[in-house]
């Protein structure tokens, strides 16, 4: 698809402007305006949103993570991402899920926006193939918002994923609105 492949190159150039300057970010939030479509294009690209680069990834969320301390939290938590290095990207249901954990989809869906999260490195590293009930656990007790708000899920499953990819494209045209 010519318009997502364009969009994703967009994408990957705002992440290399942020890692090249932490301060370019009023010159790329002006670049992606300008790329983008209204915001029912918007919300009917990310709601099937898969994005493997690290680099790309951290960069949406990073933007939500934000978005949300800066908007929703409103200084309830003073934190802010302020580096991509200071997040590691956690993968909800995970890349090698143990024996009996696999999703019928879950090769598609490992990659949604969805399913990804910011975590600690430590955290990442104490829960990684974890089962849900015990990540969820975890989650909760997150200072990101974008990742404490999974403790409001029981289990995780496609539906689950979908739901939240879907609250993340609501998201989204709030954090790149059109409008200037």
């Amino acid at each position: 698809d010519e318009s997502s492949t364009s969009f994703e190159d967009v994408m990957y150039d705002l992440a290399q402007r942020i890692t090249a300057d932490e301060h370019a970010t009023t010159e790329c939030e002006q670049i992606l305006k300008d790329a983008m479509v209204g915001d029912s294009a918007v919300i009917t690209k990310f709601l099937t949103l898969a994005i493997k680069d690290s680099k790309k990834i951290k960069l949406v969320l990073r933007a939500l993570e934000n978005y949300l301390q800066r908007e929703v939290v409103k200084g309830r938590v003073e934190l802010g991402v302020a580096s991509a290095k200071d997040v590691h990207i956690e993968h909800i249901y995970p890349k090698k899920p143990k024996e009996g954990m696999t999703l019928p989809r879950g090769g598609q869906l490992v990659h949604r926006l969805g399913n990804l999260t910011l975590l600690s490195s430590k955290l990442n590293t104490k829960i990684k193939n974890s089962e849900f009930s015990v990540k969820g656990e975890e989650y909760s007790n997150s200072k990101l918002e974008l990742t404490r708000q999974l403790g409001k899920y029981q289990r995780w499953r496609e539906r689950e994923i979908a739901d939240r990819q879907r609250w993340m494209a609501n998201l989204a045209v709030k954090v790149w609105p059109k409008e200037v």
